[in-house]
């Protein structure tokens, strides 16, 4: 998941993701040049789920190579680290429903 400047949704959006009844999987969000508090959020909920396979990966604006959309260059990142054979990608702003990992 690609996040940029999403402090009031992109709690809703982990929690729905966390509660899905899929065995294992990996939780990958980039936190794609937010100023507000997107990487304080993912963070907590990191620390709080720590028995869960979370990453973040902070992408500021020095970080985008030239010719590169943002949330191009954003899911690209999350994609190289990610090491499952199935990659689901939602926008931070969504709540998946129960289910949807399935």
């Amino acid at each position: 998941m690609s996040a940029r400047n999403e402090e009031s949704n992109i709690g809703h959006c982990l929690d729905s993701i966390i509660s899905q009844d899929y065995p294992f999987f990996e939780i990958l969000i980039a936190n794609d040049r937010s100023t507000d508090k997107t990487k304080s959020i993912v963070e907590s909920f990191i620390k709080k789920h720590s028995e869960k396979d979370m990453k973040l990966v902070n992408i500021g604006d020095n970080d985008l190579p030239p010719d590169w959309s943002p949330k191009k260059f954003a899911l690209n990142q999350l994609i190289e680290m990610s090491s499952g054979e199935i990659i689901l990608t939602t926008d931070a702003d969504c709540m998946p429903p129960s289910g949807w990992a399935s």
